[in-house]
């Protein structure tokens, strides 16, 4: 059985209604076109109502509960990846190869679709089922002679001889030759194929009701999807004038207290109107490999203008992290993308035994500066300040304001030489700077305190490196500012990190 499984799994581009694929064609050639539209076609032909079902229920998608109904799918996946998945439909013509002799297509799918009305009509007679879900379950509940016909069409094509045509009873012939018959065969792969379990148990028990242990709304669902198969071939039939003209004819299946006539009528009425947007009756007269061309070509161009979108939100999106990340006032990086680049920088240097240094500078005598010049001077003097940064660092070392009047430089791969030769390189850059703003000349200077680890990592955290810097931030500005201060940590953190090298 479950080389059997394996080899239906094969089949999962199942063939869809020629005049279906032509109704996704012309919608998806329409910028106006409602979800609405595009669900009900696509929810009158089971192979696309599988493949929807499918991804909507797929982890890739990862939605929080189960889609049922292929309505709610499509309104929950969006147009743009439906009319994609909808234009990558599969077709097959009596002259293809794939054909199973004596599997009549357009009879399969007429006969899907009014199980489908038919279960949904019944729902809404005060049952406890979702009629849209109903209508699924219907669509579905043969499923599994498509696949026997597209997976095995030369051992199907004999099942459907012995039994007497394609509309017989082949369930026993079906369990005979392969071990289950279609209604478990097709229960068995849409649960392979991540369709809901309810959707899947209706498919399997709808003929043996008595012999499933369901739950009572599962139980439910089976039956109305069982109880509308006595429907199918009335709805399909055309309606039998009676000698005197009053109407037609239609022998059915007992509805006690119900109005079978109205019901029945009903039920034609809007599986014809299905019909007719399928073109199930001309299914014959279509060209499938010219319709299929037509659908590659579309599918193309919207494939190309969703790669066009898909780049125009990726430049969105990086202009928008890049905004995210920068300092709006000085241009260079903020505390938050600081914070995340040590991580990433410490984590990469601990696996590679590198050594990091940091360095912290902080502008001197800030606060009098603005008190005297005013927080749009002082506004300048930090953009000029930042403006250095870059220029006395090298180009794997990333510069960010740490906060207020405070800047911070990572150093990777870094020894003692290149962090002094980095730290005196900004004060004297920042020293020799004449900072012109609304007419006046300033000048300003940096206290900074510098701290090498040789190796990232254990037994040292980020926050000791940080606090290593910050201390010897501290001496800098206790020997009197615009000066330089270092430490190299050893191997093992001291309780205090005190000392300058």
């Amino acid at each position: 059985m479950a080389g059997l499984l394996e080899q239906l799994k094969k089949a999962s581009r199942l063939p869809s209604p020629p005049g279906a694929a032509l109704q996704i064609l012309r919608l998806a050639q329409q910028e106006d076109v409602s979800l609405a539209e595009v669900a009900e076609t696509l929810s009158s032909d089971p192979a696309l109502s599988v493949r929807i079902l499918k991804y909507a229920n797929s982890a890739l998608v990862g939605v929080a509960r189960e889609i049922t109904t292929v309505r709610e799918a499509v309104v929950m996946l969006g147009m743009r990846t439906v009319r994609m998945m909808a234009l990558s439909f599969s077709l097959v013509s009596v002259k293809d190869r794939r054909a199973c002799p004596g599997f009549d297509y357009p009879r399969f799918w007429a006969h899907c679709l009014a199980h489908a009305v038919a279960a949904r009509h019944l729902a809404r007679k005060g049952r406890q089922v979702s009629p849209e879900e109903a209508f699924a379950a219907g669509l579905l509940a043969s499923i599994g002679k498509l696949v026997f016909a597209v997976a095995m069409p030369a051992e199907y094509s004999e099942i459907i001889r012995q039994a007497g045509g394609f509309l017989a009873d082949t369930a026993g012939l079906e369990q005979q030759r392969f071990g289950m018959n279609h209604q478990r065969a097709g229960a068995e792969l849409l649960r392979d194929w991540g369709i809901p379990a309810r959707l899947c148990a209706a498919v399997r028990y709808q003929s043996n009701l008595k012999d499933a242990s369901l739950s009572a709304d599962v139980l439910e669902l089976a039956t109305v999807v069982s109880e509308a198969r006595p429907y199918i071939d009335i709805i399909c039939a055309p309606p039998v004038q009676t000698p005197q003209g009053e109407g037609t004819e239609e022998a059915g299946p007992p509805r006690p207290g119900g109005h079978l006539e109205e019901l029945i009528e009903a039920m034609r009425r809007e599986f014809r109107e299905l019909a007719d947007l399928l073109l199930l009756d001309k299914t014959a007269e279509l060209d499938v490999d010219q319709i299929q061309a037509e659908a590659g070509e579309v599918l193309s161009e919207l494939s190309l203008a969703a790669q066009l979108r898909s780049d125009a939100v990726e430049r969105e999106k990086q202009d928008l992290q890049e905004r995210v990340r920068r300092d709006p006032l000085t241009g260079i990086a903020n505390r938050g993308a600081f914070d995340r680049e040590l991580d990433r920088m410490w984590q990469e240097l601990a696996r590679a035994h590198r050594s990091i240094g940091l360095i912290l500078l902080d502008i001197d005598y800030f606060k009098r500066f603005n008190d005297r010049f005013g927080h749009r001077t002082g506004d300048a003097v930090l953009r000029e300040v930042a403006c250095c940064l870059p220029k006395c660092c090298r180009s794997v070392d990333f510069a960010a304001r740490y906060g207020g009047e405070e800047f911070a430089i990572l150093l990777p791969n870094a020894d003692r030489l290149i962090a002094a030769n980095v730290s005196v390189g900004i004060r004297r850059a920042v020293e020799a700077l004449q900072i012109q703003f609304e007419g006046q000349s300033h000048r300003v200077t940096v206290s900074l305190g510098t701290a090498v680890l040789p190796r990232a990592g254990l037994p040292y955290t980020p926050q000791m490196l940080i606090d290593a810097a910050d201390q010897q931030l501290y001496r800098s500005k206790g020997k009197g500012r615009n000066c330089c201060s270092m430490i190299q940590l050893p191997a093992r953190p001291p309780e205090v990190l005190v000392g300058a090298v």
